[in-house]
């Protein structure tokens, strides 16, 4: 994956886009999808707009949230 430095930004791959899309559409959060491709919150963001979570999706969201922050399988 080639990343590029322009002016204005970094430009990333459309594979990188197309997995952002992907990953929001199997119910990951903005930070999740992050934490994953190595792109900025506001990219995710941008890039994951208009897909909609269904109510079940909200609601893996809402159980993976609520564990302990520091737990050993959380700090990898």
């Amino acid at each position: 994956m080639e990343i590029v430095k322009h002016r204005n930004g970094i430009r990333h791959p459309s594979s990188t886009k197309e997995r952002a899309r992907e990953l929001r559409s199997l119910g990951w959060t903005h930070r999740e999808i992050v934490g994953e491709l190595g792109i900025s919150l506001g990219s995710a963001e941008l890039w994951t707009r208009g897909i909609v979570l269904t109510p079940e999706q909200k609601r893996e969201i809402i159980k993976r949230s609520a564990k302990a922050a520091f737990t050993p399988e959380r700090r990898e």
